[in-house]
């Protein structure tokens, strides 16, 4: 699970580098942002304000539209401008409701409206909301690349300026954002990581993920080539359910081990450099495979969601991560191995140390039974809600279709919460009162900027589909659509990784996402297709120490040099943006038919 922090220690005149950069990023958002909100719109936003308000206008209006003026479009829309000056129409205050100023008259309580204005005033209002929209996003973006302030408190800034730029109210869904700028701070896949994120805290409490790491090392032998295959294993199964940061944390130990016993020194060791890479881009890989392995994962199904109207449920992601992951993470071991060729054949007393640290675990405690029982019993729920379907066949049916669709109303969100009830309720000794998660554990692991940089992206996402900004985006992309797919998904998957390199993950994608769905509509094709080309490849960055916290581990350990992380990284990008563009077109895409390309 890929945290999107992407801070790393720094240490003299670099850190007074870093501020200062910080600084430039904090001034210039806050220049850019008022210089856009203070400038007037420009007349394309007004075109997409107005397609946005014929979707709420009351059928009485559009008729008179029709009948009086005749069909709008981009030649006759000035004309259309004037004409709209004749029309009046009452918003809601309390919802987002239209009506005609003949219907407002009529009611004997007009106090869940506002009086009447011009149809030219709402779309002249619409078009300002974009503009606003857009200096956000721009503020947003700009913070979260220079990390002028802590990423989640970026997140945070929709609440405060949605309001305070009157795009949204804080209570109401009203003209011109049409959702409250606090809802998406609960939106229900917040609440499936929260899920994710405790089952890890119960894992690290009693030492389960460890347990687990070294089962799976100890299945593999004492050859160099076997370890680094075992660690990336270990690593990227661990990855797909805790965070990548506690995954590289808690594999750095036994590396260290293995690497005392192999006798090798840090930074002349090829075994040494590729045992502590694998580890780092390991972790990045697997959280590829799950819906809660990363938040971009999380991220792009929730705009999903938003923007497209469908449901990205765990098992459909597992059909498209897990080939990836189940793809690249051979294919990167085998680099490693030809970059950093181990100087040994075999190594003699590597197996005894993952032994002993088993050794050491002793058996199955209570605290472990009841984590795993929770994570195998909330694993398969998560899989087998939806139905398993690979091309026209039914692998499995899906237990919310059962007893007529009983249990339809429960969603992947609804399992993980019910997980973690249950890890608070399992009781480990009952004479002391100690259950399988207490809450100091979960406040010391849980990572909380994470979620509120969910709600933030969502939030900003919301904000620029309901005003209109994403079809005055896509008005600008239609110009993409003689390009070749496969070619626009390279381009799209090498943006995102060069993007991610240099900033979060999470805050990438979610800035990403409203122009992919822009992107998708301009071309006529499945935006999902898009959102999720780019939410992925967001987690393929493997070059820089700050690309990453994995990265930035392992390159504190001595072992992993600057230079040399930034010459096996920057090919293996290039390998995993040729990878991914390949699995999502022709295995993804054609294959599992869940992305229509």
């Amino acid at each position: 699970m890929a945290d999107d922090s992407q801070s790393t220690s720094l240490s003299g005149s670099s850190i007074y580098k870093a501020l200062d950069f910080h600084k430039v990023g904090l001034i210039i958002g806050l220049i850019v942002f008022v210089a856009i909100v203070l400038a007037p719109h420009p007349a394309s936003m007004d075109r997409s304000g107005y397609n946005e308000l014929t979707s709420r206008l009351p059928d009485e209006t559009l008729v008179r539209i029709d009948n009086e003026f005749g069909p709008v479009n981009e030649d006759n829309f000035k004309e259309f401008l004037e004409y709209s000056k004749t029309i009046r129409v009452a918003t809601g205050s309390t919802s987002p409701r239209f009506i005609t100023e003949e219907a407002y008259h009529a009611l004997d309580d007009t106090s869940s409206f506002k009086g009447p204005t011009t149809l030219y005033e709402l779309i002249k209002g619409q078009g300002r909301a974009q503009m606003r929209v857009l200096a956000l996003a721009l503020l947003m973006a700009i913070w979260w690349i220079t990390e002028a302030v802590p990423v989640p408190l970026t997140a945070l800034l929709p609440m405060v300026l949605l309001p305070m730029l009157r795009v949204c109210n804080f209570r109401y869904a009203v003209y011109p954002g049409y959702f409250s700028a606090f809802e998406q701070y609960a939106h229900y896949l917040i609440f499936l990581f929260l899920g994710g994120f405790v089952i890890a805290a119960a894992m690290r409490r009693w030492g389960l993920d460890k347990r687990i790491s070294l089962t799976i090392l100890s299945i593999f032998g004492t050859k160099p080539s076997r370890i680094i295959l075992g660690f990336m294993v270990s690593t990227a199964f661990l990855s797909m359910w805790i965070s990548n940061t506690a995954t590289t944390a808690l594999m750095m130990p036994v590396a260290l081990a293995v690497l005392t016993q192999a006798k090798v020194r840090p930074g002349e060791s090829g075994f040494g450099l590729g045992l502590m890479l694998s580890i780092a881009y390991a972790a990045s890989i697997g959280g590829i495979g799950t819906l809660i392995g990363t938040p971009p994962n999380g991220i792009a199904a929730g705009f999903i969601s938003q923007f497209v109207g469908k449901e990205v449920t765990f098992a459909s992601w597992m059909r498209i991560g897990l080939p990836l992951v189940v793809i690249f993470l051979p294919i990167a071991w085998r680099y490693i191995l030809w970059r950093c060729p181990p100087e040994t054949t075999e190594l003699e007393g590597g197996k005894n140390v993952i032994k002993d640290n088993l050794g050491k675990l002793g058996a199955l405690s209570r605290g472990e039974k009841n984590t795993l029982a929770v994570f195998l019993v909330t694993a398969v729920l998560w899989a087998t809600r939806s139905s398993i379907v690979i091309g026209d066949t039914t692998i499995i049916i899906g237990w919310s279709t059962w007893f007529g669709g009983y249990f339809s109303w429960v969603h992947d969100s609804t399992v993980s919460i019910l997980a973690v009830i249950l890890l608070f309720l399992l009781p480990v000794n009952f004479r002391s009162a100690t259950f399988t998660i207490d809450w100091k554990s979960v406040e010391k692991y849980v990572p909380w900027g994470t979620l509120l940089l969910f709600g933030g992206g969502l939030t900003l996402g919301q904000a620029v589909a309901n005003t209109g900004m994403a079809s005055w985006v896509a008005s600008y992309l239609t110009m993409l659509a003689s390009v070749p797919i496969i070619i626009l998904l390279f381009a799209i998957v090498a943006l995102s990784v060069l993007l991610s390199e240099v900033t979060s993950n999470t805050g990438t994608a979610s800035m990403l996402m409203p122009v992919m769905f822009a992107l998708g509509t301009a071309m006529g094709r499945d935006p999902s297709a898009f959102m999720i080309t780019a939410a992925v490849a967001t987690s393929l960055v493997f070059m820089l120490p700050v690309a990453t916290p994995p990265n930035a581990i392992v390159f504190g350990t001595g072992y992993v040099k600057i230079d040399k992380m930034a010459k096996t990284g920057i090919f293996l990008d290039m390998i995993g943006i040729i990878v991914w563009t390949l699995v999502l077109y022709f295995i993804v895409g054609k294959f599992f038919g869940i992305v229509l390309i």
